[in-house]
């Protein structure tokens, strides 16, 4: 499981390689990436200064700032999973998208602080949220403000 690493990642296709290299056949890699939808793409240009939010970017070529330093990209998991409708990777057949979806404790995990900020609401309030967000009618609502996505990767046998 790797949550909001892939994209400080400065070549994914390797990072595929290495999956392939230390996963067995039928085993998964999870993925907790920024999210593209309305919402996201709203809320992440601002959210973190030291990172950018490009959907247009691509994913192989990383921007380096005037430190010399990896600049990530809040958008490169739209770019390098969905853009292209991808379902396996060409440094690395074996791989393939079994499931993607977006969280949809977006505003929840806001409402906390999420990581760099003071909690806007007493727990209380983040139960309640929670609620919701677990009722099948509101459940489609709630994902509109998703501010995560999930990619799940697996490793096929392709010789047996």
């Amino acid at each position: 499981v790797a949550q909001n690493v892939l994209h400080h990642i400065p070549d994914p296709d390797l990072a595929m390689g290495e999956l392939v290299r230390v996963l067995a056949p039928g085993g998964v890699a999870i993925f907790v990436e920024p999210y593209f939808g309305r919402f996201a793409s709203m809320i992440y240009p601002s959210l973190f200064a030291s990172e950018g939010f490009d959907l247009k970017a691509d994913p192989l070529q990383q921007t380096i700032n005037s430190e010399g330093n990896l600049v990530p990209n809040q958008g490169m998991s739209f770019m390098f999973f969905e853009a292209g409708k991808r379902k396996h990777f060409e440094n690395a057949p074996d791989l393939f998208i079994v499931d993607t979806f977006p969280l949809k404790s977006g505003l929840r995990y806001l409402t906390t602080g999420a990581l760099n900020f003071r909690t806007l609401a007493p727990i209380g309030v983040l139960n309640w949220i929670a609620r919701l967000e677990n009722q099948r009618l509101l459940s489609r609502v709630f994902e509109l403000f998703a501010i995560h996505w999930v990619i799940v990767v697996k490793k096929v046998d392709l010789n047996g």
